[in-house]
């Protein structure tokens, strides 16, 4: 987004250029793809896994928004599909998510900020619609857990390539204990709600 490259040219730091619309960002856990959503001029039309279409295949969402790549991340690479929302706040509403190997739905659980339950690789942040996620919120995948920081990757924020080698869209810091675990702030104006645990498999 604009307004992470205003932020960082105001701090003095080196602003990296947001790639045009659809440039590959980098590729995460699970070879997924992150890709850029830098004002595109054209409709943003649903987004397919490769080999699938409207006829035969299951869309992940609007290209390439920040849900869109929640959805993919999640069925390629565990079989999940989770509702379809209006906005990415909306996740942390939801009580399952659908294992379409299985046709069954499995629970799908909202940890809120400072729970004692930490997210683990796989699991999706959330944000709330209000501040510089106004007004649709946001979500991230949670793509490492270490002691002091989280890694995510995301789609449809600074739209930047990432540093070679890197795996991740940014890196959190994290305030934990054995009794909570709390996401720090990168932007004032920004909640996180917290995040959505589920039964983890890998894809046949």
């Amino acid at each position: 987004m604009f307004k992470a490259a205003l932020i960082a040219l105001i701090l003095g730091a080196v602003v990296a250029v947001p790639a045009p619309f659809g440039t590959l960002l980098g590729v995460t856990h699970g070879n997924t793809s992150v890709y850029s959503c830098n004002h595109p001029t054209e409709d943003k039309s649903n987004y397919y896994p490769p080999g699938t279409d409207e006829t035969n295949g299951t869309y992940t969402g609007l290209r390439w928004q920040c849900v869109e790549l929640a959805r993919r991340y999640l069925f390629l690479n565990h079989q999940l599909l989770f509702a379809s929302v209006d906005g990415a706040v909306d996740i942390f509403n939801l009580s399952t998510i659908t294992d379409v190997g299985r046709n069954v739905s499995v629970p799908f659980t909202a940890h809120a900020q400072g729970s004692a339950t930490p997210p683990v690789r796989g699991s999706l942040l959330i944000y709330k619609n209000v501040g510089y996620y106004a007004p649709w919120g946001h979500v991230a995948v949670v793509v490492d857990v270490h002691t002091s920081h989280i890694d995510i990757a995301e789609q449809n924020v600074d739209d930047s390539v990432w540093p070679p080698g890197q795996a991740y869209s940014r890196r959190l810091n994290v305030t934990r204990s054995s009794a909570s675990f709390t996401v720090d702030k990168l932007y004032d104006d920004e909640v996180v709600l917290g995040w959505m645990t589920t039964p983890l498999h890998p894809a046949c």
